[in-house]
């Protein structure tokens, strides 16, 4: 049986072996029975069932119920103070990565009476998290852990939604979508390095306007002179010729 890093406590938080005290009651997230932290210096701190557990509990599957039950707390909590849901993308960079790693947040806002719920359906598919309004997913979520949003699924869902790793989300990391993750928008200072790169363009354009207006010119000139020089040494042969003829 996989180790159980993660368990619910009396209040249904999501709470950790390492920090978990030992003598509460905590409950498996993937079958519901009782478990107790171990915690010791020759075995890394995990939950153990209670009694022999018969379901086969996977860690796989208990950080992925972890991460969308912390997940849904975290959003509920946003949209109760602040009714947005909130995430951050990366700055694109200007002619390469963003000198400032920075990231620019992003946010949408919930209108209405809404609730947050874990495995709601959206037409065929089914978000892991959703916040809804009036019966009607208006923002979706999916856990990543091992296996990605198939790209059918991805092209099908007609509603705001990220793609969150579920390590990032219980390691209470920056909420940055796996799948999107970067910004159509810049940092205020690849905004600027993006202007004076524009304006090097521009005047390197203009530059180069006026060097083939210069080319040309001087093709012109050279053309004229060739035609001045050929006239006259065609002047020279006829008046050499009549000279000869006498």
């Amino acid at each position: 049986m996989s180790t159980l890093s993660l368990a619910l406590d009396a209040e249904g938080q999501v709470v950790s072996a390492l920090t978990a005290p030992k003598k509460a009651a905590y409950t498996c997230l993937e079958c519901g029975h009782s478990v107790h932290v171990k915690r010791g210096s020759e075995r890394a701190a995990h939950f153990a069932h209670d009694h022999e557990d018969p379901s086969g509990c996977a860690g796989e599957s208990v950080t992925h119920l972890a991460a969308k039950r912390l997940l849904l707390t975290q959003v509920k909590a946003e949209l109760e103070a602040d009714r947005r849901v909130l995430w951050v993308q990366h700055c694109p960079g200007t002619e390469g990565p963003c000198r400032m790693r920075a990231v620019l947040p992003q946010h949408f806002a919930v209108t209405g009476i809404f609730d947050v719920c874990e495995e709601v359906m959206h037409g065929r598919y089914r978000f892991d998290v959703a916040v809804v309004v009036g019966g009607r997913a208006v923002f979706g979520f999916e856990v990543y852990y091992r296996h990605a949003v198939p790209e059918e699924k991805a092209a099908d869902l007609d509603v705001p939604w990220l793609e969150l790793v579920a390590e990032d989300i219980l390691e209470f990391k920056p909420r940055v979508p796996w799948r999107g993750g970067f910004s159509r928008r810049h940092c205020p200072d690849c905004q600027t390095l993006a202007a004076a790169l524009q304006e090097r363009q521009q005047r390197d354009a203009a530059r180069g306007v006026q060097t083939s207006k210069f080319v040309a010119e001087v093709t012109q000139v050279r053309k004229t002179w060739a035609d001045i020089l050929g006239a006259a040494r065609a002047m020279d042969d006829r008046q050499k010729l009549s000279r000869d003829s006498k």
